[in-house]
């Protein structure tokens, strides 16, 4: 207990370090010189070749490029930037304590890139470009819910599910199709509207013969829409 105590008491101090070393950084930010934290970003990095890859690191590149990204006329390529670095910090941080200390301002921006450039495939019925973007804002709409970071208390954002299910299937792709159509399932979603994705789920399970979760899922079905035949299904 005391190994672990200590072990502990090490990586807090360690990442209080970090966080230090890029005060200059967050007191830019905050006063909207992003080029001056860029440049100073930049020069820590250099000086501190340890801190190459921390989470720290990680966390403010995404913040940096996130504030440029609210002109991608002039930095095109800032939001690319900002999402491999946020995914980085994700991986490097499971606890985002960072993120939660300092601003989730990254995590929001790429979530609207994404729904939006999502919709914009949808639209064009461009499905495997839709179902790429989908992915990502179910990733990151899930960790902002879930860290409580909306102003909506909601616990998944629906409407990005149901998207994300539509291009996959759509786009031919059976397994992610199944998964976020399940995701509706198990989270009790039912509008008229989603009557099919039910009836598609238990499609499916029956031609995968599994028998398990097709009882299951049918219940599920049944319970959602009492009013409905199942029988055949079931038959």
């Amino acid at each position: 207990m005391k190994k672990l105590l200590g072990l502990l008491t090490i990586l807090f101090a360690m990442h209080t370090v970090q966080a230090q070393d890029f005060d200059k950084v967050k007191t830019n930010l905050l006063l909207g010189k992003i080029d001056d934290a860029k440049s100073d970003y930049d020069k820590i990095l250099a000086k501190k070749a340890n801190l190459v890859g921390t989470p720290a690191a990680y966390y403010w590149k995404s913040k940096i490029y996130s504030a440029y990204h609210k002109d991608p006329v002039k930095n095109p390529n800032a939001y690319n930037e900002s999402k491999k670095a946020l995914d980085e910090y994700i991986k490097a941080e499971p606890s985002l304590q960072l993120a939660k200390d300092n601003g989730q301002e990254p995590f929001f921006d790429i979530y609207i890139k994404c729904f939006k450039s999502g919709v914009d495939s949808f639209n064009v019925k461009a499905w495997k470009g839709a179902a790429e973007y989908f992915a990502s804002v179910v990733k990151y709409s899930d960790i902002i819910f879930t860290q409580g970071w909306a102003s909506s208390k909601q616990k998944f954002d629906t409407t990005a599910i149901i998207y994300a299910g539509y291009s996959n299937q759509n786009a031919g792709n059976l397994d992610e199709t199944i998964f976020y159509y399940k995701k509706l399932v198990d989270n009790k979603v039912a509008t008229p509207e989603l009557l099919d994705v039910y009836r598609y789920l238990l499609i499916q399970l029956t031609e995968r013969k599994d028998k398990v979760q097709f009882d299951t899922y049918l219940a599920m079905s049944v319970a959602a829409y009492p009013n409905e035949s199942w029988e055949e299904y079931n038959t």
